[in-house]
């Protein structure tokens, strides 16, 4: 769990992207604007296209902070990950968004399915759009709202960037973990960049739950289960 001056104010997303290359604004039957934005963002180096949605319920419209972390955990030569730790394995991206990472990964040839809050279709097509601009064949696609049973397993790796923002459901997020984590030899790595002092729950939850957590620096944690 960590500690006390681990924990910082959540990170403000204003300022974090480039201007938009294109800008489009589509109208439904209820009057609702919804606005999008085609960027270029630099992940460890490479330019990647994304498309990007000015609202979003859950907030799977934009591209998170903790991205970046987990992405440089596993490809930077200063961490201490390793991409080769990922491939021949079965990854799981938990709570996707725009599917930026799992493209960036999938980049350097780890087997990556997505998975985010069973909507009503937006989030799915949006990350199928993004692999598609980046000239990525789509990948399997899981909608998911947690603690609602899991229906799909086998999975070796489970990564997620900054879900912990809505801290009115960690018990139903620790549950849907611990379905997926369900052998010691499983992995739950987690960036945690946007930060609240409420997240401490989750910590407590995960180790009531029998998982033990490792900082791995940089804002990346580890969750196992005890052996």
């Amino acid at each position: 769990m960590p500690n006390d001056r681990d924990i910082d104010a959540p990170v403000s997303l204003q300022g974090l992207w480039p201007d938009s290359d294109d800008e489009v604004i589509e109208g439904d039957e209820s009057g609702f604007k919804q606005e999008y934005e085609t960027q270029t963002i630099e992940v460890c180096s490479t330019p990647l296209q994304v498309r990007q949605f000015i609202f979003h319920s859950k907030n799977a419209n934009r591209v998170w902070p903790g991205t970046f972390n987990l992405a440089e955990y596993y490809l930077s030569s200063e961490t201490s990950g390793d991409i080769n730790d990922l491939k021949n394995k079965k990854v799981l991206e938990l709570g996707s968004a725009t599917g930026l990472l799992a493209i960036r990964l999938i980049q350097e040839g780890v087997t990556v399915i997505t998975c985010d809050y069973k909507d009503e279709g937006e989030i799915k097509d949006n990350i199928l759009h993004n692999f598609t601009l980046n000239n990525l064949p789509h990948v399997p696609h899981i909608e998911h709202t947690w603690g609602t049973g899991w229906v799909d397993g086998g999975f070796d790796v489970i990564v997620a960037s900054d879900i912990l923002l809505y801290c009115g459901v960690y018990k139903e997020l620790v549950f849907t973990l611990k379905e997926l984590i369900d052998k010691p030899e499983k992995k739950f790595v987690m960036s945690w960049n946007r930060r609240m002092e409420e997240s401490k729950e989750f910590f407590e939850l995960m180790e009531d739950g029998g998982f033990v957590c490792e900082h791995l620096g940089k804002c990346v944690y580890l969750f196992m289960l005890k052996t």
